[in-house]
Parts: C-alpha cells; sequence; structure tokens
C-alpha cells in the first residue's frame, strides 16, 4: 500500500498510509520536536539511528540540537527517499547533500546489514542512541521487525567489538610486539588442493570425526586451536592450525600444539622424511608461544589492528584476512581464500552447548575444570554449571542450548557465509539447532560424494626465514619512537577541538585506552572541553609504550 501524502494544517507536507497518519494533520515539524523532547530530554549522543522516520522532520530537528553527530536513518518505505520523488513533491527536505555526517538507507538500496556495517565501529558506540518514529511503526509492523532484527544484530556486533577492544587492546598491542620478535620462520600461502575439512571445537564435532574415518587423506584438514586436541585425540593430523585468541588462557589450547610440533621435528630428524609440523594460521596480536615458534612455520594473517600492517610488513607481509569475532569465523574466510574451488565442510560450528558438553573433547579447559574437582564439586556438576552460565537458552525443545553472544557470532559468520559461497560449496556436518546462513547440512550421501575421491599427497608448504633479530628490535624501535610522537600529537589536536587526522593514530588510541578517547572524542564532537579527556589518553599511551619497549628491547 502505497502512502498519501496531503497538506498539513501549517502547509507543511504530511502522510497516511491506510487509516494511519504517518505525520500529524497540524504541525509536523512541531510535532518531531515535541517527540525528540521526551525522547532525548537534554541527551547528547554522538550517533543517532531513526527507524521509519517517514518525511522524516526528525533529521533537521536532530541536526539543529545536535551539530557534530551522526545521523543514521533506516527507512521502511521507498517513497519516502529524500532526493528524487520526495524533493519533486516539495516535501519536507533532509539534511542538505553536504553534510557527511548524515546517512541514509531504504529498503531497495541492498542489503541493511552491509549499509549499518560500514557506517558503525568501536568508536561510535559509546552513547549510541536508536528511536523508532512510532506512526511508522505502527503503519509498516513487519518492515519495522526486520530493521529491528537487523539494527539489533548490528548494535550487538559493534558493542561487543568494543568491549573486546577495551579488555584486550593492550594486549594485543603487546602481543603483536612480543610475536614480531619471537618468529623465526614463515610459511608462504599456497592452494590447499581439494575438499577442505574446517574443524571447529564444537561438540558435534565428535560425531562428525566419526564420519569422516573412512575418508582419511582424501581431505585438507583445518583446524582451529581449540579443536586441536579433539582432532589429534582420534588420529587425525592437521593440514593447518588457525589460532586467533589473545587471551591468556588461550595456552591451554596451544599446549598440545606445541608438544605435536616438537614431535614432528624430531620424528623428521630421526627418519628423515622431511615431515614438518603444521602451520600456524595467526595474527601477530594472537598470543605468541617461544615454544611454537621454535617448532612450526606461522603462516601470518594481517587483519590491520595497530600495529599489525607495519610489524607485517617488516616481516615481508602476510595473508590479508578480516578479523573476526571467532576464530571460526577468521579460519572460515582462511579455507576460502586457500580453496582452489572444492567444496568446504564445517564440522563442530555448533554456537551452542550439548547437555554438559560445551565443547568436543579433548579440549584445554578440561584440566582446569576437572583439576578443581572435589567431592562436594563433581567434575560433571561443574561442567553443567559453567555451560548452563554460557548457554542458558534452550533451542528447540532439546538438549541443545545458546545463548545471545553465540547467537551474534553465529549470525556474524553467517553473513559471512553467504557472502563467501561460491561453486564449491560451503556445508555443515552434524549441524546444532542454531542456524548458520550460508551453509548447507550436508548429510551421509553427500559427504560420501564430495569425498569419493583418491588420496591426496601432504601440502608443499614452502617456507621462508624472519629478518634477524638485531632487523626485527631495529624496526620495533622505530615503531615505539613513532608511537609516541602520534600519541603526543593526537593528544594536541584533541584538546584543541579537532580529531586526529592520521588514522594510525586513531588506530592507536583506540587499541591501547578505549575510554579516554571515545571520551575525548565524544567532547570534540558535541562541542564539551575535551581537556582532560586528551590529557589522560596521552599519559596513558606514553605510559604503556615506555613499559612495554622497557619489557621488550631494554
Amino acid at each position: 500500500m502505497e502512502p498519501v501524502f496531503d497538506r498539513s494544517k501549517s502547509g507543511a507536507w504530511s502522510a497516511s498510509r491506510g487509516s494511519l497518519r504517518l505525520h500529524s494533520a497540524y504541525d509536523p515539524a512541531a510535532e518531531a520536536e515535541r517527540f525528540l523532547d521526551t525522547a532525548l530530554g537534554e541527551k547528547k549522543p554522538p550517533l543517532v539511528i531513526l527507524s521509519g522516520a517517514c518525511l522524516d522532520y526528525l533529521s533537521p530537528a536532530l541536526r539543529s540540537r545536535l551539530k557534530g553527530s551522526t545521523i543514521l536513518s533506516l527507512q521502511f518505505d521507498p517513497a519516502f527517499r529524500v532526493r528524487g520523488p520526495r524533493a519533486e513533491l516539495g516535501l519536507a527536505p533532509g539534511p542538505l547533500p553536504g553534510d557527511t555526517r548524515f546517512a541514509e538507507h531504504f529498503p531497495d538500496e541492498g542489503d541493511l546489514a552491509s549499509f549499518l556495517g560500514a557506517r558503525l565501529d568501536e568508536d561510535l558506540a559509546s552513547g549510541l542512541c536508536c528511536l523508532e518514529w512510532p506512526p511508522a511503526v505502527r503503519a509498516y509492523p513487519e518492515e519495522a521487525e526486520r530493521t529491528a532484527r537487523a539494527l539489533r544484530a548490528a548494535v550487538d556486533k559493534v558493542v561487543s567489538s568494543a568491549a573486546t577492544l577495551k579488555v584486550f587492546g593492550a594486549s594485543w598491542f603487546a602481543n603483536a610486539c612480543r610475536s614480531f620478535l619471537l618468529t623465526e620462520s614463515l610459511a608462504e600461502p599456497g592452494r590447499l588442493g581439494g575438499p577442505i575439512v574446517l574443524a571447529a571445537a564444537g561438540p558435534s564435532l565428535e560425531e562428525a570425526l566419526e564420519d569422516l574415518e573412512p575418508y582419511r587423506g582424501r581431505f585438507r584438514l583445518v583446524v582451529v586451536s581449540s579443536a586441536f586436541a579433539a582432532v589429534r585425540a582420534r588420529g587425525f593430523e592437521a593440514d593447518l592450525v588457525v589460532a586467533t585468541d589473545g587471551g591468556f588462557w588461550s595456552r591451554a589450547h596451544l599446549y598440545p600444539m606445541a608438544a605435536a610440533a616438537s614431535g614432528y621435528e624430531e620424528a623428521a630428524v630421526r627418519e628423515g622424511d622431511g615431515k614438518a609440523a603444521a602451520p600456524i594460521a595467526s595474527p601477530l596480536s594472537a598470543l605468541p608461544s617461544a615454544c611454537l615458534s621454535g617448532g612450526a612455520s606461522l603462516l601470518l594473517l594481517e587483519q590491520d589492528g595497530f600495529p599489525e600492517r607495519e610489524l607485517a610488513a617488516a616481516l615481508g607481509g602476510g595473508l590479508q584476512v578480516p578479523s573476526h569475532g571467532t576464530v571460526s569465523g577468521t579460519a572460515l574466510s582462511l579455507a576460502c581464500l586457500l580453496s582452489d574451488g572444492s567444496p568446504i565442510l564445517c564440522a563442530g560450528f555448533d554456537f551452542a552447548a550439548l547437555d554438559v558438553r560445551g565443547h568436543a573433547g579433548p579440549h584445554g579447559f578440561d584440566r582446569f575444570l576437572d583439576g578443581a574437582a572435589s567431592r562436594l564439586a563433581p567434575g560433571e556438576v561443574r561442567a553443567y554449571a559453567r555451560g548452563r552460565a554460557e548457554a542458558p537458552n534452550p533451542l528447540a525443545g532439546g538438549p541443545w542450548r545458546s545463548s545471545r553472544s553465540l547467537a551474534t557470532y553465529a549470525a556474524s559468520l553467517g553473513a559471512e557465509a553467504l557472502s563467501a559461497r561460491r561453486g564449491g560449496g560451503l556445508y555443515r556436518l552434524r549441524p546444532s539447532p542454531m542456524a548458520v546462513g550460508g551453509l548447507e547440512t550436508a548429510d551421509a550421501g553427500l559427504l560420501g560424494a564430495i569425498l569419493d575421491g583418491p588420496a591426496l599427497p601432504p601440502p608443499a608448504w614452502r617456507v621462508r626465514g624472519a629478518p634477524p633479530l638485531s632487523a626485527r628490535e631495529a624496526a620495533l624501535s622505530r615503531l615505539f619512537a613513532a608511537s609516541r610522537l602520534a600519541a603526543r600529537r593526537a593528544a594536541e589536536a584533541l584538546s584543541g577541538g579537532a580529531l586526529p587526522e592520521d588514522p594510525r593514530a586513531r588506530e592507536l588510541c583506540r587499541t591501547l585506552d578505549l575510554p579516554d578517547w571515545a571520551a575525548a572524542r565524544r567532547a570534540v564532537i558535541l562541542g564539551g572541553d575535551p581537556r582532560p579527556a586528551a590529557s589522560a589518553l596521552e599519559a596513558s599511551l606514553l605510559g604503556q609504550l615506555e613499559s612495554l619497549e622497557g619489557r621488550l628491547l631494554r
């Protein structure tokens, strides 16, 4: 049903859809001001997202209140396009074309998730305000619900990313510097010819490996680090291991990888067969390991987090893979890049817990749960309590459970899988009830058809040495000097009421001190006093850089 345009008593254009009015029949502009008085009050958010603004009297009213804020308008109907039909009718003008802090999306302009993903980041997560125009929600209920779902998913993702960066940003920076110094050999990326099985650590991996048993040697096995112990316990050898976790507890997954790398090295020397450990695909920001650096080559992933680009370039460059909220998402992107077009089969991609089993076993965290078990708190009870806390929401009334965060990760990976789909196909083995878009279910018949081929030879990874340690130390020293200069210049710009122009300086501030960076940035945008936050930001950055350089290079 098309909207109908008419004149209000004030002379401004109004509109209705069916029996429902979308704007006041008396004064639409005054109606928009009253709505903002109630919805915003004295708040000054740096980002406002409008849903269903229709003739959009809201955006001009918002711009008069919030000079520096970003406004995103998500329309429910193309009939309300800012330029074109609406302008031709002489209806209420939207923000001026030169307003770089305004963007509008219409249902006929492509995927809303992509629109939001391109415009939301950690800088805008703090103080975000979402407003729905009530008359449009009543007149367009289906469109309003679709928009709300897409918006919730996008906001969940960026808020989760901001929270993760706030906690881990400094650790990622330190990890990158340590990894840079520890790296001794690098594997060159090459095609993994033949079908690829991508193993994640969901509980269904155990059954999926049983399904794959008859087809050993007929596929390439790419394993995320948390699934390595489960895969190796069943006699499978990985062709590539993917490790992206920068947190301390990821060491629990790295220990069996280090033991395997050492075993391969000893076997190669003893048997003279040239057999080498599977390369480890990892960004520099992942938790480094001296044991792994000495026993396995690094397939360097560039994810553009500061200072990864600079350090990766000093190592001769890496394979550009977009960052993702989960190691499974990164592994899927990597598998698609290395594939020769053959099918990719995903195992353990559950994003859910199965009864007390949150992961396939054995798992790196098992010994922490079992080691603390007692007569009053048996291991099974501890596992159940942990599983219920991490995945409280039942799925499909059965033994599977998930959570809001796991659902967000599944949705994000599904969107990535949909964009990555190609001729060979992306499939999922033994899927949990948690939907993952873009992955088709592979039953026993399809699995046999995909893997019914000859045995594959071992992948031939080309390996090169890293630059000498002295050269790496000199490069890292230059990075610290440049970072200190960038921190001072960024603080100076913020104190003067301007945002830093250098994108890598902004990345440095965001990585090492997101709260003070966000506070100073918000003050600049909204016309407040940024000097206290800018001063705190400078002191924090310089202190962290001095401390880390002292530990690594002095």
